[in-house]
């Protein structure tokens, strides 16, 4: 699937947000430590960023000439 689909829940599963940009299937997502932010990456070779509050995409990472299949991102230093 390339569509990320964001849940609210506090409020009875209350689907909040639909992030569809990606073209191809979504390898893995991450939340940065504050769950305020979310990075996806995706075999269409992009990582994309979102707000969660909002399900805006902030930034893409495109150039990749494969598939992404992994997001190590271990320090909160990370995501500033």
């Amino acid at each position: 699937d390339n569509r990320i689909r964001l849940w609210n829940i506090k409020k009875n599963w209350k689907k909040t947000h639909e992030l569809k940009q990606h073209v191809n299937t979504i390898s893995k997502i991450a939340f940065s430590p504050s769950a305020n932010l979310l990075a996806s990456a995706s075999w269409d070779h992009k990582i994309m960023f979102w707000k969660v509050g909002n399900g805006k995409k902030i930034g893409e990472l495109k150039g990749h000439f494969g598939s992404i299949s992994d997001l190590p991102c271990d320090d909160p230093q990370d995501w500033r």
